[in-house]
């Protein structure tokens, strides 16, 4: 009852019996204004969407990349820097750069 109207709840131990009284396993039900979801077996569908967002989180990336049909690496985009590990014989990724570090002084 406290929560808010338009409200969604996915109850992730709908399977065993839900986390919340009002919770019927496999089905979706809108009680009060508020949307409570019941989902069964969320493993099995769970790769799928992960598939595809991966897959779209990867297309955006590589569409960030380039411009005009060619690979432009603008190192003042952090979301472009950031995954990049070397450039020029130069280590970049400061996490790298500390292990590299940290083998040469051992």
């Amino acid at each position: 009852r406290a929560m808010k109207y338009g409200s969604v709840l996915v109850d992730l131990a709908a399977e065993q019996g839900g986390n919340c009284e009002l919770t019927a396993p496999g089905e979706t039900k809108v009680v009060e204004g508020v949307t409570i979801c019941g989902p069964l077996d969320l493993p099995s569908g769970a790769s799928v969407h992960a598939s595809e967002m991966y897959s779209n989180n990867i297309s955006m990336y590589l569409k960030q990349l380039l411009k005009d049909g060619r690979i432009e690496l603008d190192l003042e985009d952090e979301l472009i820097r950031a995954p990049l590990v070397t450039r020029e014989g130069e280590v970049l990724h400061e996490a790298a750069r500390a292990a590299l570090d940290g083998e040469a002084k051992s």
